[in-house]
């Protein structure tokens, strides 16, 4: 492990508790061999800001979810125990790996962003269906949330499009199944939980861009109203 984490020496890195709330970003300044009882634990972390912006502070042994980009074999996840956490450094011990279907659940994000979707069955020879508006309501790696008067069903394909996350990313359109369904007791839009399908590997980097870049912005608005 501690070979892949010095590919991502001074790449940044994106700090989470277990809720998955955004702690702080950073880079990754240091790797460490720490004195412990299991073979995984022995490594740690230091952590500086990407900015030059004093650190917040975090409780000792924090369980944390560390985001690693930048390396050669794309985004990593490892988890820890905040060690030190100051305003020049956090160390985080007890580093570990994370499995690849777990990180896809930690970077969901608020956002809104208007869009379009259609059934992919309604689609034929001649013509593609007429799209509905959707509104985003947040997203992450492994699906999306949004809302629409549109009426769909349980393990529908839907073809969502032309959803832009922020001013300046690139317009957003996958395939996604509907996995639940939340109705208003006094009508209006519908919620709907997609997971993606077949996303790629180039348009997932791409999501998770945007969404880190999100993330930041919601940082910096966290740290300007303290």
């Amino acid at each position: 492990m501690k070979d892949f984490i010095n590919q991502h020496l001074s790449s940044l890195c994106e700090v989470r508790d277990m809720e998955n709330e955004l702690l702080t970003t950073g880079r990754i300044f240091k790797v460490l061999e720490v004195d412990s009882n299991t073979e995984e634990s022995r490594l740690a972390v230091e952590i500086v800001s990407p900015d030059f912006e004093p650190l917040p502070a975090a409780p000792y042994d924090l369980p944390v979810k560390i985001i690693l980009f930048g390396g050669t074999h794309g985004l990593r996840v490892i988890g820890g125990h905040v060690y030190i956490a100051n305003k020049v450094f956090w160390r985080i011990n007890k580093i570990r790996n994370i499995s690849d279907l777990e990180r896809r659940d930690f970077f969901r994000v608020k956002v809104n962003a208007a869009g379009k979707a259609y059934r992919q069955s309604d689609v034929s020879f001649e013509e593609e269906p007429e799209p509905v508006t959707i509104k985003v309501i947040d997203i992450s790696l492994s699906g999306i949330l949004f809302r629409t008067e549109a009426s769909f069903q349980i393990d529908d394909l839907i073809h969502i499009f032309d959803i832009q996350l922020c001013d300046d990313s690139p317009a957003f359109s996958t395939l996604c199944t509907v996995r639940r369904i939340e109705r208003r007791p006094r009508g209006g839009d519908i919620l709907y939980g997609c997971s993606f399908v077949d996303l790629s590997e180039k348009d997932e980097d791409a999501l998770f861009s945007t969404i880190f870049k999100l993330h930041r912005l919601e940082l910096q608005k966290r740290r300007k109203r303290l």
